[in-house]
């Protein structure tokens, strides 16, 4: 049997061994509290300049990662980074990068004294 690590919902005594992030039974209660892309602030604006991003990746225009300077090449998944503030973009992350550098962030939320300390309520 694979190596595993519990859902994090509180209580929650399910093992995970497939790199889901919650249970079944938790990820639809995740999914709700987290909220759409639109309500998260990615809207049509982001995701039209996703989509530029995207057909040119596409016709093979390298773009360079703004988190380690690497090449994102057709082959790559990637992100379009914005600011903290979500106010402008930065351009194409690799996934790698740019989702390290949110759940960090996060992270420093959830861990710091008035932050939000679970990820939904049970």
């Amino acid at each position: 049997m694979a190596a595993g690590r519990r859902c994090p919902a509180p209580r929650c005594p399910v093992i995970l061994t497939g790199g889901e992030r919650y249970c079944p039974e938790h990820q639809g209660d995740y999914e709700r509290e987290r909220g759409t892309s639109t309500e998260r602030g990615y809207g049509a604006a982001h995701q039209a300049l996703r989509a530029a991003y995207q057909a040119k990746i596409d016709r093979g225009v390298w773009y360079t990662c703004s988190t380690c300077g690497l090449p994102i090449g057709a082959d790559d998944e990637w992100d379009l980074g914005h600011s903290e503030d979500k106010a402008t973009h930065i351009g194409p992350q690799h996934a790698r990068c740019n989702r390290s550098e949110g759940g960090s962030q996060g992270a420093k939320i959830r861990n710091t004294p008035g932050g939000n300390p679970q990820p939904f309520p049970r």
